[in-house]
């Protein structure tokens, strides 16, 4: 079976038990942190979705683990070794082999020292955005994003998740240019983007702060529904720090004084300011 063929059988899986569920893309998407686009793709084979997303369709499906057992079947076929070549086809390999030309050359490592480099630069631009323009800084954070990809295509280990860690921060950032420049369908992509790389990273805090994020936009939109889902699904980790269960409260109040919901959006405020406090605290 082809890593295609493998993930699209998976993806026709989650589909079958979705709809047994009673959700549709639209509404299973908030819950799981990801765009309806995403649940589409994965449903139809076209994009590898990763694991916390699958752990997180059992959990909402109610499998017990039997989608994630799935998942990690198809990754195992996937990584399987390809079989050995008989002698006959090795022989016919050598034939047809160019002369060696002396020295191997293999791909140079990436030096970890990049990694602050990034972080510096980002904070500097973002320091100082009012000098560039909404543009052509959006610009310029499109373009370092294709570097660090570059670079992060041939990282491993550590350095890898740096990298992945430092391009979730500037795919959030060129998120925020793009809804500088009005384009809220390149900012929800760079969002997702953001978020898609701080969970490969394993980069929880970075991943609820988009995910936090998202739920701002959702206000934005007025979108009240989603709203709530993301800035709970965003609370409901283990990860956020007072200052960033706060910034759910808020959003989870916002969503609530959209749908009209008088009580809840008082108490969201309550709990918004008792955790700004909390915070305040820990910082003194």
């Amino acid at each position: 079976m082809s890593d295609v063929d493998g993930r699209r059988t998976l993806g026709v899986r989650l589909a079958q038990l979705r709809r047994a569920a009673g959700y549709n893309q639209h509404s299973l998407a908030p819950l799981t942190g990801y765009a309806r686009s995403t649940i589409a793709n994965v449903e139809t084979g076209r994009q590898r979705a990763p694991r916390e997303f699958w752990q997180r369709c059992d959990e909402l499906l109610g499998r017990d683990g039997s989608l994630l057992s799935l998942y990690d079947q198809a990754m195992r076929q996937e990584q399987a070794p390809p079989p050995m070549p008989d002698e006959a086809e090795l022989g016919a390999a050598d034939a047809q082999a160019p002369p060696a030309a002396g020295l191997m050359t293999t791909a140079s490592p990436v030096d970890p020292a990049i990694v602050p480099h990034w972080m510096s630069m980002l904070r500097i631009l973002a320091a100082s955005h009012d000098a560039f323009g909404p543009r052509r800084l959006h610009d310029v954070v499109r373009g370092e994003l294709n570097i660090i990809r570059r670079h992060r295509a041939g990282a491993a280990g550590q350095t890898l998740r740096e990298l992945l860690r430092v391009e979730s921060r500037w795919a959030e950032f060129a998120s925020w240019t793009a809804d500088n420049l009005g384009d809220s369908q390149d900012a929800a992509y760079w969002l997702r983007q953001a978020l898609s790389m701080a969970r490969e990273a394993g980069d929880g805090r970075m991943a609820t702060y988009v995910l936090m994020r998202q739920a701002q936009r959702a206000v934005e939109r007025g979108d009240a529904a989603q709203a709530t889902a993301f800035a709970e699904f965003a609370n409901a980790r283990k990860e956020p720090t007072a200052r960033d269960r706060a910034l759910c409260a808020i959003r989870t109040a916002q969503a609530a004084a959209l749908a009209g919901e008088r009580a809840r959006c008082h108490a969201a405020l309550q709990k918004a300011h008792s955790l700004v406090e909390a915070a305040d605290v820990n910082a003194g």
